[in-house]
């Protein structure tokens, strides 16, 4: 599932609003299973799989197993009220806030390898199922909970898409600039009537955006299928597959319809689902990575010509690194230095620094 996806995933559990939260299950590892019970609704159950997907599902797996945040979860939030259920910052990001005699925020996030955290009122961090330090936020306990970056125009409200300097592919282009996957632009371009092909320079960008906005306002499921079994899912029709395809009344169905469906009969195996959603997406980014070689390129022959400075630099970071300095300690006494040579450096994650010029 990508960003938006989760938008209209998250859009239909706010009716959970009001609920009561009955217990969770551990249903694999990173899998779990939320049952809720409503007014309304009676019980349902959501199902979690980090990093992949999070909705309403109507196939139960009784486990009796557990992790440490299923029992922290039973001891802190069992009987809880749902407060909301929100995605955060249009990202990957979905947080379920519970009252009980205080107030909890459940956070998922589904991207990377995906991680979830328990934190308070104030979002401070109370359990973590995998710790993390990147450059602009730390996952641990203690540590007040930080959103990742978004820079990224939402496609709820997308207006104007600045064209590139350099002719490039559009889809890559867009993907930069707009805070929708790849799977979903290529769909946004075909409509505007562009080969996926074709490049930036022949792009009337305006008319792409408004061709983002029609697909978020006309959004509707579906899933299509390749002789009788689901290939992919979209929250609104796609006119680049001719696929035999089915609506549904609802996201989560949709969810349901093409996840236990293609797990049989794609892959025995958990997680590895090469649908053509997906190979849709690797072969874009591959067009993206395409497009940015001369850039690398050119950074790898600066790294050759300062192997010297380079290797000091590092030695540097290493260095403090052992004193039990922190990264962002670390990137202040640096870039102190680095500013006479017109340099910046910053740490992506742990072992991932980023110098730019």
């Amino acid at each position: 599932m990508s960003a938006i996806d989760y938008s209209f995933a998250v859009k239909e559990l706010s009716s959970l609003s009001g609920a009561f939260f009955v217990k969770p299950y551990l249903v694999d590892a990173g899998v779990y299973r939320l049952k809720f019970n409503s007014k309304t609704m009676g019980n349902v159950n959501v199902l979690i799989e980090l990093p992949n997907r999070l909705n309403f599902t109507k196939y139960v797996d009784e486990s009796n197993e557990s992790d440490g945040l299923v029992k922290f979860l039973r001891e802190s939030l069992e009987n809880a009220r749902v407060k909301s259920i929100k995605q955060l910052n249009e990202d990957r990001v979905v947080c379920f806030c519970f009252e009980k005699k205080e107030e909890f925020n459940l956070v998922f996030e589904l991207f990377g390898k995906g991680n979830a955290l328990l934190c308070d009122s104030e979002m401070k961090i109370l359990r973590v199922i995998t710790k993390a330090e990147y450059s602009a936020r730390t996952l641990k306990r203690g540590e007040v909970y930080a959103l990742p970056p978004q820079e990224k125009q939402s496609p709820f409200t997308v207006k104007e898409i600045p064209a590139p300097e350099k002719e490039g592919k559009i889809v890559s282009w867009l993907a930069k600039n707009v805070n929708l996957s790849p799977f979903y632009l290529e769909e946004a371009v075909t409509r505007a009537g562009y080969s996926l092909d074709a490049t930036t320079t022949e792009a009337d960008f305006s008319k792409i955006a408004r061709e983002i906005k029609k697909m978020v306002s006309e959004a509707k499921p579906f899933v299509y299928y390749n002789e009788g079994k689901p290939v992919a899912f979209s929250f609104c029709e796609l006119k680049k597959l001719s696929f035999e395809k089915k609506e549904f009344s609802s996201f989560s169905e949709a969810l349901d319809e093409y996840y236990f469906n293609a797990e049989k009969t794609i892959s025995k195996t958990r997680g590895v689902e090469k649908t053509l959603g997906q190979i849709n997406q690797q072969k874009t980014l591959l067009q993206e990575f395409e497009s940015q070689a001369d850039e690398l390129n050119q950074a790898g022959n600066w790294v050759y010509e300062n192997s010297e400075f380079v290797e000091k630099l590092f030695k540097e970071i290493t260095s403090r690194q052992a004193k039990g300095l922190k990264n962002k300690e670390i990137e202040e006494e640096l870039n102190q230095l680095l500013q006479k040579k017109g340099l910046s450096l910053k740490f992506k994650d742990y072992k991932t620094i980023i110098l730019e010029k």
